[in-house]
């Protein structure tokens, strides 16, 4: 945002009070001016500059980590808006606290991004010393797709490590590895049914195989995964049509809930899906093809006729733009969302090296950077 008025001052900043700063948040990104995530979900606070955005802090040679974090006032850990990571030990204050202040962090824009980077076996955030030749490396874990990974030498792309191509015509037979995500929301038009405000979801999740992981992609309060087996899970959603927050500078409507699974079944088998009652059944090797969505029909036919009676219409808009739904995302195979690379890099000068991760799906990953120093730079100080 823009100097001197909520924007980022880098020239006060300080490395001991602040190791690492949140580029990403229900704001949108600020890593940088021209980046595809834009800040446009608070209009009052105007367009984001160049002045402020993360990148300066790089050019000053700040020794500075990144995160995201939702920013959310009312509702915390707001899937859609960003979450950090913090490379721990385990999962006490003392063990979390020690990663903060390594810069042992990272951000992702929405789902659980797995990510290990390193240079010279140094984890994301270290600071070493290196003799000119450097053995860079990374292990990505995706929530689907990875599309690509960046390699950024300072601000500037240095390497592009595409995964996209590299996956997709090998044959996906027997018992396979999969990931998909699994949406509930959308539904009536408020301002036609002013009572549709929201709506309570029980479900029932069955694979004829295993139940690897649930990932949560919760936006609001409400949601519960009240049971989990190898094979199943039971959950119960409350979805929302407007914001939590309801204020005017407020995000975009949040309207859906899920979760992102991962599966190890056949790929001849099928999903198992029950929804307030009703089973679905999906065929693993048309997941794979492609996702699908499922409208209540039953219900809204029901909702249309008590409220305006027995209508006709030559399209079925009435009916399918306010009818509560539910989308089976694609499944993706282990090959599309694991991903290792391992190089050698030159170090001629100081700097640092960090990475940007993108899926298919436009999700993304920030690691905070390796600082590499050639020992060049402490011996031109000591000579001045």
């Amino acid at each position: 945002y823009q100097p001197g008025s909520r924007g980022k001052n880098w020239d006060t900043h300080d490395e001991v009070f602040s190791p690492f700063a949140e580029i990403y948040s229900c704001h949108g990104c600020s890593e940088t001016d021209d980046g595809p995530l834009l800040m446009k979900r608070h209009v009052h606070m105007g367009p984001r500059t160049g002045e402020t955005v993360f990148e300066r802090a790089i050019e000053k040679g700040y020794r500075i980590g990144m995160i995201a974090a939702g920013d959310n006032h009312s509702v915390p850990a707001v899937f859609e808006h960003g979450s950090m990571c913090a490379l721990a030990a385990d999962c006490t204050k003392e063990a979390i606290w020690e990663a903060f202040v390594n810069r042992r962090v990272y951000g992702v824009s929405q789902s659980r991004i797995e990510v290990d980077f390193s240079v010279d076996g140094a984890e994301m955030g270290s600071e070493i010393t290196t003799g000119g030749e450097a053995e860079l490396s990374f292990r990505i874990k995706g929530t689907a797709a990875v599309d690509r990974v960046e390699i950024l030498r300072d601000n500037i792309l240095e390497k592009m490590v595409v995964h996209s191509g590299t996956w997709e015509r090998k044959e996906q037979s027997g018992v396979i590895r999969f990931k998909f995500r699994l949406e509930f929301g959308w539904g009536p038009d408020i301002r036609v049914y002013p009572d549709a405000i929201c709506r309570v979801w029980n479900g029932l999740l069955k694979v004829d195989g295993k139940l690897l992981g649930v990932e949560k992609c919760w936006n609001n309060f409400g949601q519960e995964l009240t049971s989990q087996t190898e094979d199943s899970c039971e959950f119960s959603l409350t979805t929302y049509q407007s914001t939590a927050t309801g204020k005017w500078m407020g995000p975009s409507n949040v309207t859906t809930e899920g979760f992102i699974f991962e599966v190890e079944a056949d790929a001849d088998s099928s999903i198992h899906l029950t929804v307030e009652g009703k089973e679905y059944a999906f065929l693993v090797r048309d997941m794979l093809k492609s996702s699908s969505v499922t409208a209540l029909w039953d219900e809204v036919e029901k909702l249309t006729e008590d409220t305006w009676g027995e209508i006709t219409h030559y399209r079925d808009d009435p009916w399918w733009h306010n009818a509560y739904k539910f989308k089976v995302g694609r499944a993706y195979p282990e090959d599309s969302y694991l991903l290792e690379h391992h190089e050698t890099i030159n170090v001629e000068e100081d700097c640092c090296y960090r990475l940007r991760v993108w899926q298919k799906n436009n999700d993304a990953a920030w690691t905070s950077p390796v600082f590499l120093r050639t020992g060049q730079g402490l011996a031109e100080k000591k000579e001045d």
